[in-house]
Parts: C-alpha cells; structure tokens; sequence
C-alpha cells in the first residue's frame, strides 16, 4: 500500500484535478449531475499517476454507465474515445515536459489539455451538454493558471501574464453570467499564486474549488 501512495505526485495530481474539478462544478451548477459519475471522473483522473492506461479506462467505464445508463450507445463511444485521448496528453505532460526543439508548441498542447478539453469533457459527461460558448472563458482561465506552473521559473514576465489572464477570463465569465457576489469567490486564491513555484499547482486547484463553489451557493 506504501508502495502505492508512493507514485502520487500531489502537485501533479493538483494540475490534473483542476479543470476536472471546475468543469463538474460548473455542470452541478446547472444541471443535475450523477454524483457516482463525477466520483468515477475523479478516480479516473486520479488514476493518472499510476500510469496505467487500462485502470483509468477501468474507471471510466462505470462513469460512463451512470451518466449515460449504458455502455453501448454513441455516446458511450465517443466519450471512451475522448477520454483516452485527454488522459494521454495530461498523463504525458504529468511526468513534465520532454525535451523538444520547439517548447511553444508543447507550451499550447498542455494549455490545451488542462484547459478546454479538460473542462468541456467532464461538463459533457456530467451534464450530456457542452454549453455555451460563455465556457470558454473558465477553459482559458484553467489552461493559463496551470500552465503558469510550468512557466514560473522559466519566465517571470510569462508567469505574471498568464495569472493576470486565467484571472481576468474567470471575472469576464462571471460578468456576463448573472451577477452575483459570490461568483468571484475564486479571487481568494489569487493571494496562493504569489508564494512561490511549490505553492502553484495547489493554487490553481485551490483557484478550481473556490470557482466552482461559488456557482453551487444557489443550490445550498
């Protein structure tokens, strides 16, 4: 069991987890969401750090099952397919970046990946819609914050720009949702983004709850 817990990496886990997690709260916010598929959802992300591409597919069959109550449909399909392609790229850049003669497109495919793909996934599997286009925005805000960690100690300049972004399109999506206080809860976190590089990752985790927290207030 040591052995186990031995490979989980928490600041890895914490920049998996991120637009996962915002993406099933902001789903729960407006839909009704099966709770057994979003816990499947998470233990399939989780299951990143292991490593191992047949325990997260595993996983994602019964996440599968109770959002859509089959396994054999179209949707069903698509969703494994979808999966298995995200869960690809963030289990590759998990590990941290390979050398690569042009770091700027591995740089877009992990603001890609822990970004839009991982936000509009587990929306579409939680609430069987990819909503509007008003998503983009927390997407953008996700993708720049977690790519931020990886920018840190390579550019202070890049760093700064991509906080000050993934805070601005998170307030220009709580803007043009109805306004209310408590959808600016994530700016709590801004605080965690200037502590250092150990700190990052579980800020922008941090940044995800106090997110999508503040969009569940209504169903409390």
């Amino acid at each position: 069991m040591k052995r186990i817990f031995s490979k989980i990496r928490p600041d890895r886990l914490c920049l998996s987890l991120a637009g996962s997690t915002l993406g099933v709260l902001l789903a729960a916010a407006d839909f009704h969401v099966s709770p057994w598929a979003a816990l499947f959802l998470m233990l399939a992300v989780v299951s990143l750090q292991w490593d191992s591409m047949i325990l997260t597919i595993a996983l994602s069959l019964p996440m599968i099952y109770f959002s859509f109550g089959t396994l054999l449909s179209i949707e069903s399909f698509v969703i494994v397919f979808l999966i298995y392609f995200l869960l690809k790229m963030i289990r590759g850049f998990a590990a941290g970046f390979a050398l690569s003669r042009n770091r700027w497109k591995e740089y877009a495919a992990a603001f890609f990946a822990y970004g839009p793909l991982a936000i509009y996934i587990p929306f579409y599997i939680c609430s069987h819609s990819f909503g509007t286009w008003l998503l983009l925005f927390p997407s953008i805000a996700i993708g720049a914050l977690v790519l931020s960690s990886y920018i840190e100690e390579k550019s202070k300049l890049w760093d700064r720009v991509l906080v000050i972004a993934g805070f601005a399109a998170m307030t220009v999506f709580s803007c043009l949702r109805m306004f209310d206080i408590w959808h600016f809860l994530y700016l709590l976190s801004l605080p965690l983004f200037f502590l250092g590089s150990r700190v990052r990752p579980y800020a922008a985790l941090a940044f995800a709850i106090l997110a999508g927290a503040g969009y569940l207030v209504f169903l409390l």
